[in-house]
């Protein structure tokens, strides 16, 4: 079992094994996306890839990937920003919730999406939770 310790990034070391054991896409290609064109939040308790769009004439950080305590994203927003945006297993659906609703979610143990997840542990090299 792996535990974080200052100065290990564990949310992006399981960000990219999650890609590699559930997603079809690559996960150094979306990095360098979200790194020229979107926003990377890259710190020992969090992970998050993302943008701002609009949607419903709204300014809106849409959530690419996030892996960690979104309660950091918080920390380091972008100004005006008060919509989070997201599509759970790249299903489509786009849900959209106030930044404060997200924080809410966050704390949620029975939440099991990476996006909320709070765990950042390995197991039997098995990521939890799925």
């Amino acid at each position: 079992m792996l535990k974080s310790r200052q100065g290990i990034n564990l949310p992006i070391l399981l960000s990219q094994y999650w890609y590699s054991k559930h997603s079809n896409l690559n996960f150094v290609v979306d990095l360098n996306h979200y790194l020229f064109e979107g926003y990377v939040l890259s710190k020992p308790g969090v992970f998050v890839m993302g943008k701002v769009v609009e949607i419903d004439g709204e300014p809106t950080f849409f959530i690419r990937f996030a892996y960690g305590n979104l309660k950091e994203l918080r920390k380091h927003a972008l100004e005006g920003i008060k919509w989070i945006a997201f599509c759970r297993n790249n299903q489509g659906n786009v849900r959209k919730y106030s930044v404060d609703r997200v924080c809410e979610l966050s704390n949620l143990d029975t939440l099991t999406s990476p996006i909320f997840s709070m765990n950042t542990e390995l197991e039997d090299g098995q990521l939890l939770p799925v």
